[in-house]
């Protein structure tokens, strides 16, 4: 692992982390066998307005969800909590999303204890991706990112989190803190990403 990252931009924590890229490749040839398959589809079960969106958990290895596991270990050590009750977990899925031209991941919420995403690959360029006519207009850096959002909007109080994805990254945060992701506006772009939640085995 590299070297970790755990900070609060607000109230709850935030782990900002590399996946190696083995298992980049092992999950992104997992979507390769999901894409287009019925069996795999995810659209009625997920929030985002988007395409395509896969669940991968059966075709990726026991080793790479070791792998992101131990970032949800590194990460409950970082915020002083016992790294020990984390073998009281698991991951309880792995949808992938491929967000293209316009799509939208609208502002909700997960289950479990954290939730996860990891970027398999990001074709956009910031620059270009800001450089559209709303965020021109408002003077905005909105477009294809992440956005955490948590607490109250008054004066002087930082509520929003916002995140340039780039292949490889893994960011862990609480599953009750909401997120969103915003469109983006390439024809030819797109931006694959990996999420799940770690969630106490009942």
């Amino acid at each position: 692992m590299q070297q970790v990252s755990t900070f609060f931009p607000f109230g709850p924590p935030v782990y900002l982390d590399k996946i190696e890229d083995k298992y980049i490749k092992e999950m992104t040839d997992a979507l390769d066998i999901a894409y287009g398959d019925e069996e795999y589809d995810m659209r009625d079960r997920l929030a985002g307005r988007i395409d395509d969106q896969y669940e991968i958990m059966p075709l990726v290895s026991e080793s790479c969800k070791g792998h992101i596991m131990q970032h949800a270990i590194q990460f409950m050590t970082d915020t002083g909590g016992d790294p020990t009750f984390m073998q009281q977990t698991e991951i309880d899925a792995l949808w992938v999303n491929i967000q293209r031209y316009m799509e939208l991941n609208p502002i909700h919420r997960h289950t479990g204890m954290f939730s996860f995403v990891i970027y398999l690959e990001n074709e956009l360029d910031r620059a270009n991706a800001i450089n559209n006519k709303f965020d021109n207009a408002r003077g905005t850096e909105l477009a294809g990112h992440l956005e955490l959002r948590y607490g109250e909007e008054q004066y002087f109080n930082w509520t929003e989190y916002k995140l340039w994805p780039e292949k490889g990254m893994i960011i862990m945060f609480p599953s009750w803190v909401s997120h969103m992701v915003y469109p983006h506006y390439e024809k030819d772009k797109k931006r694959i990403s990996v999420a799940g939640n770690i969630q106490q085995i009942i």
